[in-house]
């Protein structure tokens, strides 16, 4: 039995409004974001102009056919937005994760980690 008081569900989707979507915003962070090299993926991460300080961090994925069939590309960005979702990063930021070939052949725990590991210094 259900009683009327009972708190709606908590809505943990991964909305648009966080994720890097355009091509000309991916391209903004290549060209003009910071690069830093990890084992398991390259991260480039840039400073949005003309948004407002409370605007969200956003998350972009790419990852190639290079690392492995749809599967497992989609297993680790499963992973990234997951993990994006949980940590707290800094606003108006796009992060674009590049991930690599040596993501796919390791635990889900150890990529987690290095991206959690990650996200948690990303300071601009």
């Amino acid at each position: 039995m259900v009683s009327a008081e009972s708190t709606p569900p908590v809505d943990h989707r991964f909305d648009r409004s966080r994720r890097v979507l355009r091509s000309i915003d991916f391209d903004q962070a290549f060209k003009k974001g910071r690069k830093s090299v990890r084992p398991f993926f390259v991260v480039y991460t840039h400073q949005r102009e003309n948004e407002s300080p409370a605007a969200p961090s956003r998350l972009g994925c790419v990852v190639s056919r290079k690392v492995g069939g749809a599967v497992v590309r989609n297993r680790l960005k499963r992973l990234l937005r997951e993990t994006f979702r949980q940590t707290q990063t800094p606003a108006g930021i796009d992060i674009v994760v590049v991930v690599r070939p040596a993501a796919a052949v390791r635990a889900n725990s150890e990529f987690t980690d290095q991206i959690r590991s990650f996200l948690s210094t990303i300071t601009l």
